[in-house]
């Protein structure tokens, strides 16, 4: 029982720290996800308000519809549950989304309210 437990320790002691860049790398895809900016593709699932880039299959475009959905739905969480405000984005939207699929994302990666600019506008903020 002791030896386990000494192997474990050791082991935990020999990680190195992730690096920054790794951290910064993430925080600017957020803020993409949440500005509905490009993003790069990293699953293999579609994220919903992006498709894949025509030009460069490793990238993933904004849907400019799907993100001035998604600040509607941020609304109407106020008011709805998220079964019925999933069932409105699938009937509007035409894509299938679950509620635990838009929790997940109004928890992760909620839609900034200048989600809703243009594309051209959001780049510049």
């Amino acid at each position: 029982m002791g030896r386990g437990y000494a192997k474990k320790a050791l082991g935990n002691a020999n990680r190195l720290p992730k690096p920054i860049f790794t951290k910064i790398e993430q925080l600017d895809r957020l803020r993409n996800y949440m500005l509905g900016l490009p993003i790069e593709n990293k699953a293999r699932t579609i994220p919903f308000g992006y498709i894949v880039s025509e030009t460069d299959p490793s990238m993933l475009e904004p849907v400019d519809y799907e993100f001035e959905l998604l600040v509607e739905a941020k609304k109407l969480l106020k008011f709805h549950s998220y079964k019925d405000v999933s069932e409105w984005l699938t009937v509007n939207s035409g894509r299938t989304i679950k509620d635990a699929g838009l929790h997940q994302i109004m928890e992760r990666r909620a839609p900034d309210k200048r989600a809703a600019l243009t594309r051209e506008e959001r780049e510049q903020v």
